[in-house]
């Protein structure tokens, strides 16, 4: 089949955000210790993953989709579900100013990652996070650019690759949006 004037699709409008920073991907204990600088993210059911990224999406731009691109950097058998929610404001402080992943996050929204088995070396994408995304985009002092942090919690014995440890295989946000 040729193609015919008119079949091209418009592209779709769409962010992909790295981290900038070893600043940017953290690790917490529920209890405890504050990591940064390490070059792997432990993902543990007592762990909270914070990922923060710049990101600019017009004001109440419909988000069609959005996922994390993650690499592992262990193996992984285990069954792990992951809970993903983002903290609910405009423009995300820095952990360098802040340095707590807990009480930042207070959003509605929230999307459950059913991870797969982790194979060292590998990239694995969430689940749809659209709806997270969307929560902060809508607010009404989003001024069309800002800092969003993703807290990624309760899951089960995964290591993804951070800044620090190879800032080309730092996890990555991806979104596609319509005006």
């Amino acid at each position: 089949m040729s193609a015919q004037q008119g079949d091209a699709q418009t592209p779709v409008p769409s962010v992909v955000a790295t981290i900038a920073t070893g600043i940017d991907d953290v690790e917490q204990d529920r209890n405890g210790p504050f990591l940064t600088s390490e070059p792997t993210l432990k993902m543990r059911d007592d762990t909270l993953v914070g990922l923060r990224y710049n990101v600019c999406i017009p004001a109440g731009a419909n988000i069609t989709d959005a996922w994390i691109r993650v690499t592992a950097s262990d193996d992984d058998s285990a069954t792990s579900t992951a809970l993903i929610r983002i903290e609910r404001v405009p423009d995300s402080e820095s952990f360098a100013t802040n340095p707590s992943i807990i009480g930042r996050f207070a959003s509605t929204a929230e999307a459950s990652w059913s991870m797969p088995t982790f194979v060292s070396g590998e990239t694995y994408d969430s689940s749809d996070i659209s709806s997270v995304i969307s929560e902060v985009i809508n607010l009404s002092g989003w001024s069309g650019c800002g800092h969003i942090l993703l807290v990624i919690e309760n899951a089960a014995d995964r290591e993804i690759v951070a800044f620090d440890g190879s800032a080309a295989d730092a996890p990555v946000l991806n979104i596609n949006y319509d005006t």
